[in-house]
């Protein structure tokens, strides 16, 4: 694979895992569960920054909401 085609990759995956766990946080009646659900997509997000190149971002993203 070139580098391209693997950014886009992890780019794709970590952006419907970002939906997923943000849809699981609406729809959650546990406020536990939706709480590790926000967890887990703050840190997609922080993900999200880092293969854009925003690794400062990234890094507060994941050390502040996280």
């Amino acid at each position: 694979m070139e580098v391209t085609s693997l950014t886009t990759f992890v780019f794709s995956v970590v952006s419907v895992m970002a939906l997923g766990c943000a849809g699981l946080v609406v729809t959650q009646r546990n406020v536990f569960r939706a709480a590790i659900a926000l967890a887990g997509s703050f840190l997609s997000v922080g993900i999200l920054y880092f293969v854009l190149s925003a690794e400062f971002v990234g890094v507060v993203q994941i050390l502040i909401y996280v």
